[in-house]
């Protein structure tokens, strides 16, 4: 069993060497999804699956906001970044964003 996996298909089972075990990569953290939706914090396999999601995004009607996403994660939106009780969120710093994404994971 080689220690390094290099990805390249040959003799695998999706994208895994024959005659091994996911587990045995594991350490090697998760395979990147080819198509990912950062406001859903969701990935998906093929462009088909990823389009008919981005298909379903409202964009956000405050003023400024760039942000999309799927209707219910919208309505979190708002609430967090729109309403009064939002301006002691802070999202300024990657750990900042991070964090608000692990509490909303656990929420959902």
């Amino acid at each position: 069993l080689n220690s390094a996996y290099t990805g390249d298909g040959a003799n695998s089972i999706g994208g895994l060497p024959c005659g091994t075990k996911a587990s045995a990569y594991a350490s090697m953290g998760p395979m990147p999804d080819p198509y990912y939706c950062d406001s859903c914090d969701k990935g998906f396999n093929n462009s088909n699956q990823f389009e008919a999601h981005m298909a379903q995004h409202v964009a956000c009607r405050h003023p400024g906001c760039t942000f999309s996403a799927v209707r219910r994660i919208m309505q979190e939106h708002i609430s967090i970044s729109h309403s009064s009780a939002s301006k002691s969120i802070s999202l300024d710093t990657p750990e900042d964003i991070e964090r608000w994404r692990e509490a909303r994971r656990k929420n959902w």
